[in-house]
């Protein structure tokens, strides 16, 4: 369990953080370790930190030991001692590959409360930035500016980490495609306008969503790239994202119960799922705006993270029960006599529908954590690539499934009547 915890803390910062420029201010901070950054270094990349107004504050009446406390950077080797560190608190001075930036008996010795410092990195790797207080009872006060780059041909900066460096392209030219998406939905609405419900109109906007959010977050990771801030894009994204993961769970929940496709209103059971499913997702935004927003120094920040990672894939879990709670539906209407055609049909769309999301949460959620986990950072971004692919394969699955057109209207011609139109459906309908 513990392993799992450190790999959620470790990997945490993959699809959001990506290098920039840190400026954060720490208040009494007595936790033996603060992972600040993991960054995949080039040759010739650079850490660089300034610290300032630096103050320690002890309850020991022993003087303390400033050399047991500083800034150190680790390659990837040195998981199992961050490891260590976070679980067991332990101090792992002098442990193999955890090397020192600057250590505050270099304040001390002069006198100083601010310091710069800058550190070549001549070994591509997956590296670790963190703080280490090996001191017990000893508070710490300081303001941190630090910087992790790689440099480009040109000599320049580049703030995004180098096993992203492929990620802006992507995100711009997946925009583009949903854009396409968006457009080609909203001609087949307007060419089969008889047929489009209610459900049609929350999917054209969760592409418009999902389109916008890839847009802004490539601007985002542009401007950090370049300038190592983003220059206020990241509130774009982030409430974008907001919104489009709170969409995705509305559309997939109301999409599994046939709203407006089997039936006008949703029974008691689905209305239930659907304000948990809500709810939980409003959980893990808030987590995912808290930490992006304030990072490792929260406080009880290994918990905000598991919490995340726990709540989401909840959450995923949870939008597959509606479309099974259909299937059975479906199914128990199969066997009365005139619908079985009609059910069949059905059947055959919410099975598919339902293993798509079987996939979605079983691989995108549970295999792309799994998959981050062992494999080597320089191949992280097939991970990105891999997810979103599997992402992109559920919209087209969906909305290819569930396209406005007649066989798929929730209304049909009953047998032996060519005027009263009945739904296909066994679902109990509500009383409004």
């Amino acid at each position: 369990m513990e392993v799992i915890v450190v790999c959620l803390l470790l990997i945490f910062h993959i699809p959001l953080m990506n290098g920039e420029i840190q400026n954060l201010d720490v208040f009494s901070e007595s936790r033996n370790v603060i992972m600040f950054e993991d960054f995949g270094f080039s040759k010739g990349g650079c850490i660089s930190i300034s610290l300032s107004s630096v103050s320690i504050s002890s309850k020991s009446t022993n003087p303390t030991n400033s050399s047991l406390m500083g800034f150190f950077y680790a390659p990837s080797p040195a998981f199992n001692a961050l490891e260590d560190a976070l679980f067991n608190h332990s101090c792992i001075l002098g442990k193999p590959f955890i090397f020192p930036i600057v250590t505050f008996n270099e304040l001390s010795n002069s006198s100083l409360t601010s310091i710069n410092r800058t550190i070549p990195i001549t070994s591509p790797d997956l590296y670790y930035v963190f703080f280490l207080n090996c001191a017990p009872e000893t508070f710490i006060s300081m303001q941190v500016d630090l910087e992790t780059y790689n440099l480009n041909p040109k000599g320049n900066k580049d703030f995004i980490d180098e096993h992203f460096i492929v990620s802006p392209a992507i995100g711009f030219s997946l925009s583009a495609v949903y854009f396409i998406f968006l457009m080609l939905w909203i001609y087949a609405c307007y060419k089969n306008s008889r047929f489009v419900h209610r459900i049609h109109i929350l999917m054209m906007a969760l592409l418009l969503v999902k389109s916008l959010e890839l847009f802004f977050r490539d601007e985002t990771q542009r401007f950090v790239r370049f300038t190592g801030t983003p220059h206020g894009w990241d509130i774009l994204w982030l409430a974008l994202t907001f919104i489009r993961t709170l969409l995705f769970d509305i559309v997939f929940v109301l999409m599994g119960s046939g709203w407006s496709l089997l039936t006008p209103c949703l029974p008691d059971i689905q209305k239930l799922v659907l304000a948990l499913s809500v709810l939980m997702q409003l959980v893990v935004n808030i987590c995912f705006i808290v930490l992006q927003g304030m990072g490792p120094l929260i406080e009880n920040y290994s918990y905000w993270v598991v919490t995340f990672y726990a709540v989401d894939f909840t959450c995923s879990m949870l939008i597959v029960f509606p479309v099974s709670h259909t299937i059975d539906n479906l199914r128990e209407t199969s066997k009365t006599e005139g619908k079985e055609e009609i059910s069949s049909f059905q059947l055959t769309l919410f099975c598919s529908i339902y293993i798509c999301l079987q996939a979605y949460v079983y691989i995108e959620k549970l295999g792309i954590f799994i998959l981050r986990t062992f494999l080597s950072y320089n191949f992280w971004w097939v991970s990105v690539i891999l997810e979103q692919a599997i992402e992109g394969g559920v919209y087209m699955v969906a909305f290819y499934t569930f396209r406005p057109n007649e066989t798929n209207d929730y209304y049909v011609l009953e047998e032996g009547n060519g005027e009263e139109l009945a739904p296909v459906s066994s679902m109990p309908t509500p009383v409004a």
